[in-house]
Parts: C-alpha cells; sequence; structure tokens
C-alpha cells in the first residue's frame, strides 16, 4: 500500500511539473551572437503564457558551465561566478511581469559589451513562474530558459594535442582547448601513407563541448594491418558552429610491427 501511495504521489507530482513547464513557451530557446567591443547589442525574447490563467513570471541570468568529461553536460552557477559570463553587462526590461491567460510578453535585453571583450560569453536568461500553494504557503518555482552565446570578431579558436603516448596499437592523448571560446566537435582521422595515401581512418565516437584551457581524453587504434613505415595521422575536428581545425601526429612503424611517435604538431 505504501508502494503504491509512493507512486501516485510521484506520478501527481512529474505531471504537475510538465503541466507547469508547459504553460510558458519562449519564441527562441537558444542565440548565438556577434559582439562588438564597446558596443551595446540589442534584443528580444518573447514569452508566451499558454495557460488559461494569468501568470506572474520574473526574469534572472545564470552563467552555464560544461562539467566534466565535457561531453555536453553542464550545470547552471549563480550569474558572474564564471571568467565567460556576460551576466553584469545585462539588463532586462521588464523585469517582473504578469502575461494574461494565452498572452504574450515582449522582454527586452541590452547587453553592454566592455572595450576589452575577447573570445566568447554564455548565460541563460530565465523565466520563472512561481506558484504558491495556499494551503501550506509553501512556494514552487517553475523556470524555462533561453541560452545565448555571445561571441567577438576576433575570437580565437584553435584546439592543440597533448600528452601524447602508445596504446597497445594506437595512441592516446588529450585536446586542449588553446583558444577563447567553447569548441563543440567531433572529430575523424585519416593516417596518410609517405606518398600521401590513405592507409586508415576513422572517426570518433564521442563528441566534446570544451571550455577554454580544458582537456579531452581521446584514443585511437590503428589497424593491425598497417605496414612499415612513416605516417601522418591527421585528425580533423569538425565544429558545430562551422569550420573545422585540425592537428597532426607523425608515427613510423618497425618491421616488429611496433610504433613510434616521431613528432606532434
Amino acid at each position: 500500500m505504501k508502494k503504491l501511495l509512493f507512486f501516485l504521489i510521484t506520478v501527481i507530482f512529474f505531471t504537475m511539473n510538465s503541466l507547469a513547464f508547459a504553460q510558458l513557451k519562449l519564441d527562441k530557446y537558444q542565440e548565438k551572437l556577434e559582439i562588438i567591443q564597446g558596443k551595446t547589442l540589442n534584443g528580444f525574447i518573447v514569452v508566451e503564457n499558454a495557460s488559461t490563467e494569468q501568470v506572474t513570471v520574473k526574469t534572472s541570468v545564470d552563467d552555464i558551465v560544461m562539467l566534466p568529461p565535457f561531453d555536453g553536460n553542464r550545470e547552471f552557477r549563480p550569474a558572474g561566478s564564471t571568467a565567460y559570463s556576460f551576466a553584469d553587462w545585462l539588463t532586462l526590461s521588464p523585469e517582473i511581469f504578469i502575461i494574461p491567460a494565452l498572452g504574450k510578453q515582449k522582454v527586452s535585453y541590452a547587453i553592454d559589451v566592455p572595450e576589452d571583450a575577447k573570445g566568447g560569453y554564455y548565460g541563460t536568461i530565465f523565466f520563472e513562474k512561481v506558484e504558491t500553494a495556499a494551503t501550506t504557503g509553501v512556494g514552487v518555482a517553475f523556470r524555462i530558459g533561453s541560452t545565448i552565446s555571445l561571441i567577438t570578431k576576433d575570437a580565437v579558436r584553435d584546439i592543440k594535442i597533448e600528452d601524447v603516448s602508445l596504446t597497445g596499437n594506437g595512441i592516446k592523448g588529450q585536446f586542449l582547448n588553446s583558444g577563447n571560446v567553447i569548441l563543440n566537435s567531433d572529430y575523424v582521422y585519416n593516417l596518410m601513407d609517405g606518398k600521401g595515401k590513405i592507409a586508415d581512418r576513422g572517426k570518433s565516437l564521442k563528441s566534446f563541448v570544451l571550455p577554454p584551457g580544458e582537456k579531452f581524453p581521446f584514443e585511437i587504434n590503428l589497424n593491425k594491418k598497417v605496414k612499415e613505415g612513416s605516417y601522418s595521422l591527421v585528425i580533423n575536428f569538425n565544429l558545430a558552429s562551422g569550420g573545422g581545425l585540425s592537428g597532426e601526429v607523425e608515427l613510423a612503424k618497425d618491421k616488429s610491427g611496433n610504433l613510434q611517435i616521431v613528432k606532434v604538431k
């Protein structure tokens, strides 16, 4: 009986939670915007009340933090707590408002970009609806967010291959984000022989979302049938934002089938 009661309470809670989120909708849930140092960027987000009752909504902003192993998992932290926060530049208007039943509200934002801004800055603007249980006086907050990425024109996208070592039949190492924007990418590799022909190729099983200064571990196993000789292992990174980067590891294979790392480029 207790298990059944717990199950029913859980179902009711998650049903109410889903319905509360469905009451608020946004016209955009993600934006990537180019910014210019010393200029103000203006825009807006439309919040829609899909319910048949008026709601009171308040705005806030949180920083975004990518979590190890940098495979896309993230969490929100208080505004201004990260090195790539734009929270202190942001003004929202209105900050608190009432949306009538089935109505909409346009929330304007102004982002005053400082002169020394460089690279990428990230955060999520939240729209929070607070419902109060009159019988208990306990408030339960529900919110929905629009994630904004701000990138300067002179942002640096760069990646380095570090800590390379041999495995049983290939190499392992780490990708270092040596630029100043978050890199969202997967990668493919081609093993080129001395004549420029492809001796082996493959692609990553995992993509990464890597903040500046952080590392992502990788391992590449090569085909055992690769013959003796000198090779260039070219790793190409396909950025989700468009374009690509590459790195290279020079390898040699001796008559016994042993690999040697010659140089990392």
